[in-house]
């Protein structure tokens, strides 16, 4: 049997005693001196070009193989690498960026400036490795490190600089944020509008001066070639933002400093080394809303406080591929767009939609490629191409956007309105009688003139995905590329399938026009909640969950084709419920369901609450009685004894209730959605427009406790909406 030893490689096989809290203290090899005399700027500014001229396609490690380790497995080096590591080999990937947890400002490494993390693994099928790798003398990150010079990959040091999954996984969260509250941005009695509470507030200097700690630590205590630091991994970082504003100019020029102080650490020890230590960030990728957020990215940049811009990423795009590259250009700064593994799931998550972003990227001008996530998808990895040519003949799944954009400033919650760049993606694609849907746009990295492709017979299709059943095969829905209109398209399960020919695309940005020509009166209700599917990964959007249940892993089941929602904590914003978002064109929403009471303490326990753009009203289904929040109304009617069938008509002002086919209630709301006073607070995440068009199901009590089941939920709305467009390119069999 191996020994666990052999994880040692050249170290000292010191065994430690490890506490529950924290490792003994551990001797290291501190960085010291300056040497800067030993370089002229001149100099310097050639080393660091020579080294950055190395980089090409850089892959996230967010170190789950060492703290989400399998419970049984036998740790030993060849098993860590298993995990993520060795899936790099023989591939074109040229730099690890390793985090080791980084949750909450604690490390999984023998750290003397912040919490150590040697609490139990977030997965009950898994164990954190980090306290048996301490008791061996070494951590999550040294590992790393042996196995990138082993293997001739560089590494870089990952640190995100407020992650706050600390919210979700509740056991990882002590030390600093137990003792030091205040530096929070909220309470989890008190949460704020955007990000999670327990995220640290930058305006305070303790909470700078110990991110600088951490990433001096990094770079001075490992053999890496520099530091990533991702702002992009939960991007709230000020107390004035999380609470509806904006970072001030202090507080930007306090993120700044922070910047400037870490540029001048990583030089500092990389003239003692003998080598430049790269400084990369991941961040939105928008200079107006980076600094919303407080990052003055543009700063940053001419000030060469960072190397490499690694734009956006999961937590959404607000600009073009061409739009981040002409900024960093604009400073001489490399750009390297983040592909991350999608939220939205489906055709994003495919070889084809990896490539199609990777090829629409260089296409664009980026100077290399970061990946997110992407171990979670190892057999693309060894698919990484730094060559727009080797992607030219690889099958492609184009999409006009593939995240969905978060909202974490008040900025960003309005991107429409500051970029119309949110309104041409295709998120927002709505049929209506003789109009034109929107113009989406798409970014290609296909050059369909070249001899050799068109050589290979290209295969176009542009799918168009509604909620049309089979009795709209016939429906007369049309599309135009460039200008140039489609043929008639073919229709598929909800799907309208034109033939594209490659001559009417080009690389680049294209854009793309629907028109639905029929009239809407006969088109379907359709199902956004059928009841016999959890709304998970791909089958989640477009609802949300706003609010962080209690006992969240119990708080939704299908019990009988139903989603049995349960509220079983009395916190304040301990809510259990769902929000789907709609457009409320002509103010007019309606919504069918069926629904059976389990048992509520308070009106609000179980509830449904409609937003058709101009009024709000909360219904509440007592076991004997229905009323309505705002209007004050109260209509007898038993909700706990059966499934009973509701259905919820809106226009304008005007609210009907019908149960069973009984009109209940014909009443005039008096709630405008514009009132503070009925939007949804407290929230831990945040969409644009949700207090004022929507649905939402559950529980908006906090200190009420409640269950209901729901199934079988229609919405009837004056448009057709486009869910999704793509387009796939496939090279034929020859």
């Amino acid at each position: 049997m191996r020994e666990k030893v052999l994880l040692l490689s050249g170290m000292a096989m010191l065994m430690l005693s490890v506490s529950c809290q924290s490792p003994a203290p551990v001797k290291y090899a501190e960085v010291t001196g300056n040497q800067d005399v030993r370089y002229t700027a001149e100099e310097w500014a050639a080393m660091r070009d020579k080294t950055l001229a190395d980089y090409h396609i850089i892959i996230d490690d967010d170190g789950c193989d060492m703290t989400e380790f399998p419970k049984d497995l036998e740790l030993t080096r060849e098993n860590i690498y298993k995990q993520m590591l060795d899936a790099v080999k023989g591939t074109e990937v040229d730099t690890v960026s390793f985090c080791p947890f980084s949750v909450g400002h604690r490390l999984a490494t023998r750290s003397l400036v912040t919490d150590v993390h040697v609490e139990r693994a977030a997965l009950d099928r898994d164990r954190n490795v980090t306290p048996e790798l301490l008791a061996l003398g070494t951590d999550t990150m040294q590992v790393a490190v042996e196995f990138c010079r082993q293997n001739k990959v560089k590494v870089l040091a990952n640190f995100r600089v407020n992650d706050v999954h600390d919210a979700w996984y509740k056991h990882w969260m002590y030390g600093i944020k137990v003792a030091h509250p205040e530096q929070l941005i909220g309470t989890e009695e008190n949460k704020p509008l955007f990000g999670s509470w327990t995220a640290f507030n930058f305006a305070l200097p303790e909470v700078r001066q110990r991110a600088f700690a951490i990433c001096k630590e990094l770079l001075s205590h490992y053999d890496v070639d520099g530091l990533e630091m991702d702002f992009y991994r939960f991007p709230v970082f000020f107390k004035s933002v999380a609470w509806g504003g904006s970072a001030s100019a202090e507080e930007v020029e306090a993120m700044t400093q922070l910047m400037r102080d870490v540029r001048a650490e990583a030089d500092r020890i990389g003239k003692i080394r003998g080598r430049y230590l790269v400084v990369a960030t991941r961040v939105p990728d928008s200079a107006p809303v980076a600094k919303d957020a407080g990052l003055d990215i543009d700063t940053w940049m001419r000030e060469k406080l960072i190397d490499i811009f690694i734009a956006g990423g999961d937590g959404g795009y607000y600009n073009t591929y061409e739009g981040a590259v002409a900024l960093g250009r604009r400073h001489g700064i490399k750009v390297f767009p983040s592909i991350d593994t999608s939220w939205m799931g489906g055709g994003r998550n495919s070889i084809p939609g990896y490539t199609a972003q990777a090829a629409a990227a260089l296409n664009a001008g980026a100077d290399g490629l970061f990946y997110f996530n992407m171990f979670y998808a190892k057999p693309y990895i060894k698919l990484m191409h730094r060559n727009l040519d080797d992607l030219r003949l690889m099958d492609k799944q184009y999409y006009g956007y593939y995240q969905r954009s978060g909202s974490f400033t008040a900025i960003s919650a309005k991107t429409p309105e500051l970029d119309e760049l949110g309104n041409r993606r295709g998120d927002r694609l709505y049929l209506r009688e003789g109009q034109l849907a929107a113009t989406m746009q798409m970014e290609i990295g296909d050059d369909f003139s070249r001899p050799e492709v068109l050589a290979k017979n290209p295969q176009l299709k542009l799918r168009v995905e509604t909620k049309l059943n089979e009795d709209y095969k016939d429906y007369q829905l049309k599309a135009a590329i460039n200008g140039t209109p489609l043929p008639k398209p073919a229709f598929e399960k909800g799907v309208f399938v034109f033939d594209v020919a490659p001559a009417v695309l080009k690389p680049g940005a294209n854009y793309f026009e629907f028109e639905g020509m029929d009239p809407l009166k006969k088109i379907a209700p359709w199902m956004i909640l059928k009841g016999d599917v959890i709304l998970r990964g791909g089958n989640q959007p477009p609802w949300r969950r706003l609010w962080t249940a209690h006992d969240f892993a119990n708080a939704e089941k299908i019990v009988d084709n139903s989603y049995r929602l349960i509220d079983s904590g009395t916190g304040e914003t301990e809510c259990e419920n769902l929000l789907y978002p709609i457009v409320p064109f002509d103010h007019a929403v309606t919504c069918e369901f069926e629904m059976i009471g389990e048992g509520s303490t308070a009106p609000e326990a179980i509830a449904f609450r409609i937003a058709n753009g101009e009024f709000v009203e909360v219904l509440c289904f007592g076991p004997d009685a229905i009323s309505l929040k705002y209007h004050g109304g109260v209509f007898p009617f038993k909700t706990d004894d059966a499934f009973h069938a509701y259905r919820v008509e809106t226009k304008g002002n005007n609210l009907k209730l019908f149960a069973d086919g009984t009109l209940l209630a014909d009443v005039t709301l008096p709630m405008a959605a514009s009132n503070p006073a009925c939007h949804l607070k407290g929230t831990h995440s945040t969409i644009p427009n949700m207090n004022d068009s929507s649905v939402a199901i559950g529980s908006f009590s906090g200190p009420g406790t409640g269950s209901s089941r729901w199934k079988n939920m229609t919405l009837s709305l004056p448009y057709v909406q486009i869910h999704d467009v793509s387009l796939s390119l496939t090279f034929p069999k020859q």
